[in-house]
This record gives structure tokens, C-alpha cells and sequence, in this order.
């Protein structure tokens, strides 16, 4: 996990955060032109405005399911994360030659869930992590009865109960 979030802020440099809702929320990030791909990491519902290195014609996003980009001016894009999976995205300039390749995450994003966890069971250290389209709980309970509580509540924010990894002790 360390190494992931060294290799984002090594790939990105965050240039501002936008103050609305997780869901609405809109990062913006400057890239620097490479031959290697950079990864973007976003919550679900959430997009990343990405400043280009040089001038862009198109965006190519294989996997249009899991996230979405589109080019707002020759020098900007955003992304889009529309569902918990991976993807690419290959920006191209007016040659058709490569200019940036991104490998876009997308995850279920846990705010919410977290949020919910510390307001129904204040006192309880739990932590709440996205991975793809499962949440994965962590942290220590004093009963089992706590750690099925906390159970229940992620579950309603998964798609299927299986989803919801309880590693609480």
C-alpha cells in the first residue's frame, strides 16, 4: 500500500481539491509527458482533472464500464470513475502518436461507510478500505457482536454480501 501511494504522488502532482461532496468531488492533477504509465486512483462517482504535458486530439479509454475521460481543451482532460475496476486511458496528439497513458482505478470509495461506522459505533476503532467493488473492514472490537454490527453496515454499501472482508479482531 505504501509503494502505491509513493508511485501516485510520484506520478502526480496534486494541484488542487475541490471542497464539494466525495461523490461530486473533482481532483486536478498535473502529468509530465513519459513513455511509462502513470496510475490515477479514484473513488467511484468521483472524476480528476488532468493537465496535459502537450496538445491533445483524442482520449482512448478501453474499458468504458469502469471509468470515462473526455478532453475539455487540447491541454486538459477529465476522468471519470464510474465503476470499481481498472482501465487505461491513452491520450494521442494530432499525429496519433502517444503523448500520456494512464492506468486509471477505480474503487467503491469508503467515506461514506466510514462516516456511518464512527457515527453508529462511536468508540470503535474500525477501518473501512475499498478494494475494486469489495471493503475490506480492519481494527479492533471488543465482541463479535461489534464486529457482526459492523458487518451489516458495510454490507449496505457493497453490491453483494460477499463483498464485505471482516479482518476485524
Amino acid at each position: 500500500m505504501k509503494r502505491f501511494i509513493a508511485v501516485a504522488l510520484a506520478g502526480l502532482t496534486v494541484v488542487a481539491t475541490s471542497p464539494v461532496a466525495p461523490a461530486q468531488a473533482q481532483s486536478r492533477a498535473a502529468v509530465s509527458m513519459g513513455s511509462q504509465s502513470q496510475l490515477i486512483s479514484l473513488p467511484r462517482g468521483s472524476s480528476m482533472a488532468v493537465d496535459l504535458p502537450a496538445d491533445a486530439r483524442d482520449v482512448i479509454v478501453p474499458n468504458p464500464l469502469v471509468a470515462e475521460a473526455m478532453l475539455h481543451s487540447p491541454r486538459r482532460i477529465t476522468i471519470i470513475g464510474l465503476q470499481p475496476g481498472e482501465t487505461d486511458a491513452v491520450v494521442l496528439d494530432n499525429a496519433g502518436r502517444t503523448i500520456l497513458s494512464l492506468r486509471v482505478r477505480v474503487d467503491a470509495g469508503v467515506s461514506a461507510l466510514q462516516d456511518t461506522l464512527s457515527r453508529v459505533m462511536p468508540g470503535v476503532n474500525i477501518h473501512a478500505e475499498a478494494v475494486n467493488d469489495s471493503v475490506i473492514l480492519t481494527g479492533t472490537v471488543y465482541s463479535p457482536g461489534e464486529a457482526d454490527r459492523a458487518s451489516q453496515v458495510a454490507r449496505a454499501f457493497v453490491s453483494a454480501p460477499e463483498k464485505v472482508i471482516n479482518m476485524m479482531t
